[in-house]
């Protein structure tokens, strides 16, 4: 079993190419740490308001991605830019427009 920590931290900043692609087959065969990841992952979506939606550090990962299989130069340096100008401009109002139960 993978420990907890390298799951949450693939969930929250993503890993190295070859570190997550280990885990990610690992989680393919191993029914305890995959219950482990998707149940963090509903709970993260959950916490950014859709458990249907990617939250976003899903969505910087997944930019970060795109951007080095494009070739971008410095696609971590822009990455991490518009991670805090996305949450400057997207997750922070939305957080403060949540009601109170």
């Amino acid at each position: 079993m993978h420990s907890r920590a390298s799951i949450d931290r693939l969930l929250c900043e993503g890993l190295p190419e070859e570190a997550e692609g280990a885990l990610r087959a690992h989680l393919a065969g191993c029914a305890e740490c995959r219950g482990y990841y998707d149940q963090q992952l509903r709970l993260l979506r959950a916490l950014a308001g859709d458990p249907e939606l990617p939250s976003a550090a899903e969505n910087r990962r997944m930019a970060r991605r795109a951007l080095a299989a494009a070739g971008v130069a410095g696609a971590a340096e822009k990455s991490s830019r518009w991670a805090r100008i996305e949450d400057e401009l997207v997750w922070r109002p939305l957080r403060l427009a949540v009601p109170a139960a």
